[in-house]
């Protein structure tokens, strides 16, 4: 009997990575959705093998697209739960929330779910990736997505806790498509840096609502953001690949350090130092 969850999993030129992602819950879930940015390459076709859910939206970033999906797609049960197209389930961990649901949840509203990060095909076990846990299954009624700019946060009405298996994240779309979407979030975080739109927007759900990653926003807030900028990224570095034996990952460790840790950060920097000199060019105060 399938599992009684409803996945949604988010698409667009997804191609080298949909497969795995749909092998891994079809069959298993009682219904599985597709949310397209209107892919030019063959996601789609690719998609339809596994299910005829397939719902189309443009997309303007993460936290609106799947605030749309929630609030659009004919979920037929109460518990949902969401991937990326380049994220799949363990054996370990299908089972593991197939016993839980119908059953027993301990009065639990939601879960979160340590993420196996895969990197030029290594699974990178230090330099704090893993385990990286993120809160993916949850009842839809008590759930909304806060959009915070670069990143997005679940915020629901309930009690959560962590299940004990984990998901694979591995994708496959090689590092030219990396740094092109690293370059268009890089400009989201630098707007929010600037402005703090995301940050009120977190502070006024905090205030009724259980927001995931409590002591993560904290540290980014009240140390990270007050950091010089372009000491941000040496620090970040030094702490993960050094301090947290990030070099114990080998040279996929060294890479995705030296281009996530540092160069994303550095890139993050240089924009909001553009603008903060477009700004004051201009006569506004940034």
């Amino acid at each position: 009997m399938p599992a009684p969850v409803s996945v949604f999993i988010l698409t667009f030129n997804s191609e080298n990575d949909i497969e795995s992602s749909l092998q891994s819950v079809a069959g298993w879930a009682d219904e599985v959705f597709i949310v397209d940015s209107f892919s030019s390459d063959q996601t789609v076709k690719i998609a339809e093998k596994y299910t005829k859910n397939i719902y189309f939206n443009k997309f303007e970033n993460y936290a609106i697209q799947r605030n749309w999906a929630l609030a659009n797609l004919p979920l037929r049960n109460e518990w949902v739960l969401h991937l990326d197209a380049d994220e799949s389930l363990t054996a370990e961990l299908r089972e593991e929330i197939s016993n839980l649901i119908p059953h027993n949840t301990g009065g639990m509203d939601g879960f979160y779910i340590k993420r196996r990060f895969l990197f030029l095909g290594k699974w990178l076990r230090f330099g704090g990736n893993y385990p990286q846990t993120e809160l993916r299954l949850w009842r839809r009624s008590l759930v909304r997505v806060i959009d915070a700019g670069a990143l997005e946060y679940i915020a629901i009405r309930g009690k959560v806790s962590t299940l004990k298996n984990d998901m694979i994240h591995e994708n496959r779309r090689g590092i030219s498509a990396w740094i092109t979407k690293v370059n268009l979030v890089s400009d989201w975080e630098a707007e929010e840096i600037l402005t703090g739109v995301g940050a009120a927007r977190l502070k006024a759900a905090g205030e009724s609502e259980y927001v995931e990653l409590g002591k993560t926003r904290w540290l980014r807030v009240h140390i990270w953001n007050k950091m010089p900028l372009f000491v941000r990224p040496a620090l970040l570095f030094i702490l993960r690949y050094i301090v947290r034996l990030g070099f114990l990952d080998g040279t996929a460790g060294f890479i995705y350090s030296c281009l996530m840790h540092y160069w994303y950060h550095f890139l993050v920097s240089t924009k909001i130092k553009e603008k903060q000199l477009l700004l004051k060019a201009s006569g506004k105060k940034p």
